[in-house]
């Protein structure tokens, strides 16, 4: 890195480094200001990034940047946006830096930008290079073991795939480099321990390594050497020949003199092959040094480029973990991995949260009680599950709690959807995500076996004795994510789903949340934080109105909010009047793409239903009260009430519907608007008149047998006997009586008048009858009622 600046560029000294700042690129980009890790943005930003770094303080003229991360065809405006992204790496790298002073990290030079860091451990490339130059220092002097010692804490440095996630020409390349380097060095130390007589140890991950570089000679000449000195002579002569046909499939070629030599003299039971060269303090080794020394390119498998090989490679290091070779650290500390700092452990640590969102409004009371289930690290593994309807806010909530908790888990985080209610996409089993997590945790796809058990098996000894967290967003059911369950202690398991997954709370005694919808009060300050306070304190009452025909739904909120929020110059009564026009239909909460559209969000719940449970939540959308209980479900679908409540368990498991008290259900008023369109849609016109004369006899046999209960000596209504497939509740005592007409009477209102409306007359009348008598039994209570 330059001590000096171009003072031409007016770029100040390097006496003025901002020392704290650490920058790591041998992995996902990340960075520290001091102990805190900063958020850089999104990935064309932390490109940006990418290339001042690269210029190690040179300043990067902004043609160079627009190139670097767009390449030769840039979009319109893209030197502006790199100046907005220079402007927020500005903010996130020195967030308490007082506008009146100038920028101290990211600095404006004639036509471009510099990066302006400390001089020692500020970016892990240069701790790498370091250790690697150090090392080769110390094997000049023959000091081999210390030397091996050496490369195998600079290869620690790595965290993962370098500068994943980030993209761009000059990242694209630089990854290209990056891989191909680490593998050398990696080479350089698997050479080293095998001339110090690990070769017993290394053997396993040399054979790792040649299987997904099936063309680089020096890996293969390595494992020859591992394997004669193992005492597997037969094994070191079959790579040789396995490799001969590789070469000569691929590249129509034959290896090379020094790994033709090699196979000679081990043909030959060379006795000068089986000693180590520096254990003994001999030099007398096969010369492999012209394989050393071959231009790695020459020979490099394509599958190489890019990182191609890194995880398999990384996962192979593993195998060795803990020999002297391989510069064991202890298993117990799990320091999380900044550049400048030592590495306590030789694999990755994933970080695959999804980013926070900027606003979150409410749950406070479910994110307090979920952290206070985080386990400790020896206590067993926790499990936490959220449900809740579409678009009430799940993935949110597990996100922001993954955030929160993030750092009490320093092995990594997994994140993975599992997209158990998405049409657009098809359904992720358990064996794809198990391969997904080991490939973050860079374990060898090729060594991952085809049996789903055994899957899970490796998977969770991949886990052990790691603090992990594992977010498994969208399940479909229990099911589905059982096998994804670790085995280990200290780890946090994070389930969004919705279904109930009533079965992991009975075999793995998860955590339920159910999220309800948000507040009123809540509901305001959702609008406030996205189109602003002052917009919503001038207009309170259309905002209750709002929230309120959104019924409080945060995916609705969040709809709705947009449309005001590109429209800053409407009134909000404008969106209310229209909101109210399209009232009865989910026209008004269309957003630009599926996550975004209530409807949409809806059809992923609905289409997994069985067939009958499908038709069942259809048709409640012809029911017009607030509650209903299962005779009067079973009476809309014409079904007997066993199989009835059996399928609003499905319904409600589903989220689809609310079992607010015992046997009595509610179902939230946008859901209610979309199985109405989906009835009008699947249902004839007499088939749902059928449904609604089933629905009105049952009530108004279940009121007139209430009344009656209640009064025996009211005079009987001549009622007609209800159609085939209506279920009329029928009352044991007074009280029973008493407590079904206290909490069905808004909907027997509802009810009496949908009734008549609908050419029922005789049934409006027959069900104001009842409710006569029972506000005539209130009234008499008391002058008060």
């Amino acid at each position: 890195m330059s001590s000096t600046w171009n003072q031409k560029e007016d770029v100040p000294s390097s006496s003025d480094r901002v020392e704290a700042l650490r920058f790591a690129l041998l992995g996902p980009v990340r960075a520290w200001n001091g102990g805190r890790e900063v958020k850089l943005g999104s990935p064309q930003q932390q490109a940006v990034l990418l290339a001042l770094l690269l210029g190690q303080g040179r300043p990067v003229p902004v043609h160079e940047l627009v190139e670097a991360v767009w390449g030769g065809v840039p979009p319109l405006g893209a030197v502006s946006t790199v100046r907005t992204y220079a402007s927020r790496l500005r903010r996130a790298l020195e967030p308490d830096r007082p506008v009146t002073m100038p920028p101290r990290v990211v600095l404006s030079t004639a036509g471009g930008y510099a990066v302006r860091t400390s001089e020692r451990g500020a970016l892990d490339i240069i701790e790498f290079e370091a250790g690697v130059s150090e090392a080769a220092r110390l094997r000049s002097r023959g000091e081999h073991a210390e030397a091996a010692s050496l490369l195998a804490r600079a290869l620690d440095i790595w965290q993962g795939h370098p500068l994943a996630g980030i993209p761009g020409p000059l990242a694209e390349a630089e990854r290209a480099r990056l891989s191909e380097r680490r593998l050398s060095v990696l080479e350089t130390r698997l050479d080293l321990d095998v001339q110090l007589g690990r070769h017993d140890q290394v053997v396993g991950q040399l054979a790792a390594l040649c299987d997904v570089n099936p063309l680089r000679e020096r890996l293969h000449a390595l494992l020859m050497l591992a394997l004669y000195r193992c005492g597997r002579q037969a094994e070191a002569l079959e790579v040789y020949r396995r490799t001969s046909r590789i070469l000569s499939v691929e590249l129509g070629t034959s290896p090379g003199p020094e790994l033709r030599e090699l196979h000679a003299r081990i043909l030959a039971s060379d006795p000068t092959l089986a000693r180590p060269d520096y254990a003994d303090g001999t030099d007398a080794r096969i010369d492999v040094t012209g394989i050393l020394r071959t231009d790695p390119r020459a020979c490099e498998s394509r599958r190489t480029v890019g990182g191609g090989s890194f995880g398999a490679a990384a996962a192979a290091e593993q195998l060795t973990a803990g020999t002297p070779g391989a510069g064991a650290r202890p298993a117990d500390k799990r320091a999380a991995r900044q550049p400048g700092t030592s590495r306590e452990t030789p694999y990755v640590r994933p970080r695959q949260l999804p980013p926070d969102l900027p606003i979150y409004t409410g749950r406070s009371r479910e994110l307090a009680r979920a952290q206070a289930l985080v386990p400790a690290p020896h206590e067993p593994s926790a499990v936490i599950t959220i449900g809740g309807m579409a678009g009430v806010g799940k993935t949110a909530l597990a996100v922001r709690l993954a955030h929160t908790v993030a750092d009490q888990f320093p092995d990594g985080q997994l994140y993975i959807n599992l997209r158990g209610f998405d049409p657009a996409g098809e359904m992720v089993d358990a064996s794809a995500a198990i391969r997904a997590f080991l490939s973050a945790l860079d374990y060898p796809p090729k060594q991952v076996p085809e049996d789903v058990d055994a899957q899970a098996a490796l998977y969770r000894s991949v886990l052990a004795n790691r603090r992990l967290m594992i977010v498994l967003d969208n399940v479909r059911d229990s099911n589905h994510v059982r096998t994804l369950l670790p085995g280990s202690p200290g780890c946090l398991v994070i389930v969004t789903s919705r279904d109930q997954l009533t079965g992991l709370v009975a075999t793995h005694g998860s955590h339920p949340f159910t999220l309800e919808v948000l507040s009123e009060e809540e509901g305001a300050v959702f609008m406030a934080e996205r189109i602003g306070g002052a917009r919503v304190a001038s207009e309170p009452q259309v905002v209750k109105d709002i929230v309120d025909t959104c019924g409080r739904l945060p995916l609705a909120l969040a709809i709705v909010a947009a449309r005001a929020a590109v429209h800053a110059d409407f009134p909000l009564s404008t969106i209310a009047s229209e909101l109210n026009e399209a009232k009865g239909s989910l026209d008004a909460f269309v957003g630009s793409d599926p996550t975004t559209d209530a409807r949409a969000a809806f059809s992923w719940s609905y289409q997994v239903l069985t067939s009958p449970a499908a038709r069942l939540f259809r048709l409640l959308g012809l029911h017009p009260g607030p509650s209903l209980t299962i005779s009067a479900a079973a009476s809309l679908a014409g079904i007997a009430p066993a199989k009835t409540q059996l399928l609003l368990a499905e319904l409600t498991r589903a989220h689809l519907l609310l079992e607010y008290a015992p046997k009595t259900y509610t179902l939230h008023d946008l859901l209610r608007d979309y199985a109405t369109e989906l009835t009008e849609e699947f249902e004839s016109v007499e088939e749902r008149r059928d449904a609604v004369h089933r629905l009105f006899d049952h009530y108004v046999h279940t009121a007139h047998s209430a009344a009656l209960c209640l009064s025996p000596s009211l005079p009987r209504l001549p009622l007609a006997p209800p159609v085939a497939g209506s279920s009329p509740q029928t009352f044991r005592d007074r009280h029973q009586a008493q407590t079904w007409i206290d909490s069905a009477r808004s909907t027997v209102f509802a009810v009496a008048k949908q009734s008549t409306d609908e050419g029922f007359e005789t049934h409006g009348w027959q069900l104001a009858w009842a409710l006569v008598y029972y506000m005539q039994r209130q009234w008499g209570s008391g002058p008060s009622k």
